[in-house]
């Protein structure tokens, strides 16, 4: 006799015992696969909404910097040598050996535009839908958000109206449909109260007229109090090609 003849002729005598042992190592092990498996999920989700949440990293033109103090009273600080960034700097991020870990290149060219009723205000050239899809929290006010593509999820056969509990992904999965000719823009929602300007109404900057496509609805960012455009038609504008 062996001593594996022991073990299986114990098992065989004591089978309840056998059994509760063999059930005790089944819930053991399948609590720790669980816990594991949520708590991996919930890194991932953790992951993947800070990395939504916002640039990860914001490249700006090179320039030097003084401050002065004169009798205990600091000045603001005095920029020299400025560089410029150009289109061509963005499409060189296409070719640098990390690219894979790139998700979005949103470039933006911010400028100040005079309004007809004299007041500055701060223009931002942007490429709309990479500016969108890096700042999930932009919407368009009365549900003007780009529409979904057929098939879409939350999408009903025969044309109904979409659950409202989908609108937040039906409207990054339709960036796509969201496009601005060159004498459109887009108003932040402070901005267009102020201005007292809807959807549709013309906007005059520096001397030129725009058509407000849409207001944005009210976020508490800086996009409040901005006007958006296409980046080449703030590059005209601007006159900063």
């Amino acid at each position: 006799m062996h001593l594996y003849h022991i073990a299986i002729n114990n098992l065989r005598r004591r089978k309840g015992k056998a059994l509760f042992i063999l059930l005790g190592l089944v819930i053991g092990i399948a609590t720790v696969v669980s816990v594991y498996s949520v708590v991996e999920a919930m890194k991932a989700e953790m992951s993947r909404q800070a990395g939504e949440f916002g640039a990860n990293v914001v490249i700006t033109p090179s320039a030097g910097e003084l401050t002065f103090s004169y009798g205990g009273i600091t000045l603001p600080e005095v920029m020299f040598d400025v560089e410029r960034l150009s289109l061509a700097d963005v499409a060189a991020l296409e070719g640098v050996p990390s690219r894979d870990m790139i998700h979005i290149v949103a470039p933006r060219l911010l400028g100040v535009a005079t309004a007809e009723s004299g007041h500055n205000l701060l223009l931002a050239g942007v490429d709309l839908q990479s500016e969108f899809a890096i700042k999930p929290w932009l919407r368009l006010q009365d549900g003007q958000e780009p529409a979904a593509p057929p098939g879409a999820a939350g999408e009903t056969s025969g044309g109904d109206k979409p659950m409202d509990v989908e609108r937040l992904d039906l409207t990054r999965e339709g960036l796509s449909q969201l496009a601005l000719s060159d004498d459109e823009v887009l108003v932040g929602a402070a901005l267009a109260k102020f201005l007292k300007v809807g959807e549709e109404d013309t906007l005059s900057l520096s001397s030129r007229d725009f058509r407000v496509r849409a207001i944005l609805t009210e976020s508490g960012s800086s996009e409040d109090e901005q006007v958006l455009m296409n980046l080449g038609a703030a590059q005209d504008l601007l006159q900063r090609p």
